[in-house]
């Protein structure tokens, strides 16, 4: 039971990682289509 809450906690942080690098592309995206 431990290990569960365990892996939770750690797929949480890793979907907030994701989403977090998602976000910091999408605005690169916009930034380079801004440039051309």
């Amino acid at each position: 039971m431990e290990n569960n809450k365990l892996n939770s906690i750690e797929n949480k942080e890793l979907l907030e990682l994701l989403l977090t690098e998602q976000e910091e592309y999408y605005n690169y995206l916009k930034c380079v289509n801004l440039r051309n």
